[in-house]
């Protein structure tokens, strides 16, 4: 994958003050790895571990990270500051799908570990900057091995996989239609959070159709649909639901 502009944790040392305090920003930008869910049950040495593999990128908004012929699988990316506006073209049918992707999140690590990334690339996926960014990038190959040497990380990311397969609906009737299948699959994901009904985190489209068995067209005009009739607002990187009651109709 092609960058604009990196600066990695290696090589820095305490030689003058500058690369000293140099050293110490990205220490504690690198720290925000242990705020991903992928990473929350890992200890202090494998966290370490973690950042010596990875290479800090900065970004301004407007910034390409990656265009369609760039995220080849070699690496994934762990977003730490920021937000990112994702494209994806599915070269099929010449649809294009717009989402958004808000730190702390991870771009390419689960189809890293399933060895699908390269054949995810046919969508024709773009990375941009909406805002500052900071990302991480990790290596495929190192990181794997690391999985191998690492018996906390795998624990990690068996949780971390495991707590969204348990928010998969178990079954799915194609005879409801896409809009209530999509609402009942949100509902399933609401918890009462900080005085308010909230979904933490909001799926991104392409996730909730996946889930919905819908397009992910559909799947962003009914959040659209939801936010526009005030029954849910955004409050990034989740949604806020302002009338469970009316989001439980719609589900049923």
């Amino acid at each position: 994958m092609q960058h604009s502009a990196v600066t990695s944790n290696k090589g820095y040392s305490s030689e003058n003050d500058g690369v000293s305090s140099e050293s110490s920003t990205i220490t504690s930008v690198l720290d925000r790895i242990k705020d991903l869910d992928f990473f929350s049950d890992i200890d202090e040495d494998c966290i370490q571990n973690l950042k010596e593999l990875a290479s800090l990128r900065s970004y301004n908004a407007g910034e390409t990270i990656a265009a369609a012929d760039q995220f080849d699988g070699s690496e994934f990316l762990l977003l730490l500051c920021g937000n990112i506006d994702v494209a994806t073209l599915d070269l099929h049918t010449g649809a294009m799908f717009l989402d958004q992707i808000v730190a702390p999140d991870t771009i390419g690590l689960a189809q890293s570990i399933a060895d699908s990334l390269s054949a995810d690339n046919e969508t024709g996926l773009t990375l941009t900057a909406s805002s500052e960014v900071t990302v991480a990038a990790i290596e495929v190959s190192s990181f794997l091995d690391l999985v191998k040497e690492e018996p906390c990380l795998s624990y990690s990311l068996m949780k971390s996989f495991a707590r969204r397969l348990a928010r998969r609906p178990r079954t799915i009737d194609p005879q409801v239609a896409s809009d209530q299948r999509i609402f009942a699959i949100l509902c399933e994901q609401v918890d009462y959070l900080d005085g308010h009904w909230r979904i933490s985190p909001m799926p991104k489209h392409r996730d909730l159709a996946e889930l919905a068995q819908v397009s992910e067209e559909e799947a962003a005009a009914a959040v659209a649909k939801l936010i526009r009739d005030g029954v849910a607002s955004r409050d990034y990187p989740s949604l806020i639901v302002n009338d469970i009651e009316a989001m439980k109709r719609l589900a049923t």
